[in-house]
């Protein structure tokens, strides 16, 4: 077969079939009953070659799921094809709730998604441990700058410092190299990792995983990037 008629015999891509599709997320899983008072809700909305959906009203979502009284009205952000609303928690009862959204676009296609959320008193023990900060020193050498040392500090949800909590991190260096780590804090809720004849460059933390018992990690890195 010449390189032609190989050319020739090729197809053109099948266009997708119109579509429409819709993201819905809260901005929180679980809400305080009488501290919380409103949930926001983000709808995507997509056409079927993912483009944003801009430019439709309130009436083109309908909410349906355990909450299809409620009031929403959802609203075009800066964002094209981002919506939100808000849900009025004040009313209702502490329980896990699901919230459906149907949109429909300006050709009449519709789409679905639902998000979950739990609403209930405020916990009396703390559930979560968060990365409150990622900090850096240098020592040693002539101009004390040899060495790098790169302290992580954790909070409970309580604000209290989090010891005997083993972290994980990787430590990144703008030529493209990297290092890992593990160690669990001190009775300070910090552990300290020290990069030994450290090359000059910008260097940022990414935190992998952090692991004690009764709390779970929320997942977040702080932003840090430093520079010698």
């Amino acid at each position: 077969m010449s390189a032609a008629a190989a050319v020739a015999s090729v197809s053109p891509p099948v266009p997708p079939d119109p579509a429409v599709s819709i993201h819905l997320t809260t901005d929180k899983s679980s809400y305080i009953s009488g501290e919380d008072t409103a949930a926001i809700l983000t709808a995507v909305v997509q056409d079927e070659n993912g483009v944003a959906v801009s430019g439709l009203d309130s009436a083109a979502f309908v909410t349906t799921g355990s909450l299809t009284s409620a009031s929403m009205f959802f609203a075009e952000t800066v964002t094209a094809g981002t919506y939100t609303a808000s849900l009025d928690l004040t009313a209702l009862a502490d329980d896990t709730y699901s919230v459906e959204t149907t949109v429909t676009d300006s050709r009449g296609l519709s789409a679905t998604d639902a998000a979950m959320f739990d609403l209930g008193p405020a916990p009396v023990e703390p559930t979560t441990v968060s990365v409150d900060s990622i900090s850096y020193t240098e020592e040693g050498g002539k101009n004390s700058n040899k060495h790098l040392n790169m302290k992580i500090a954790l909070l409970d949800d309580f604000a209290n410092p989090v010891s005997g909590a083993t972290v994980s991190a990787t430590l990144h260096h703008d030529s493209g190299s990297s290092w890992n780590g593990s160690a669990t804090t001190g009775s300070d809720g910090t552990v300290t990792f020290t990069l030994k004849n450290a090359p000059s460059g910008c260097y940022e933390t990414n935190v992998t995983s952090v692991s004690t018992e009764g709390l779970a990690w929320d997942g977040v890195t702080p932003e840090n990037v430093f520079c010698k």
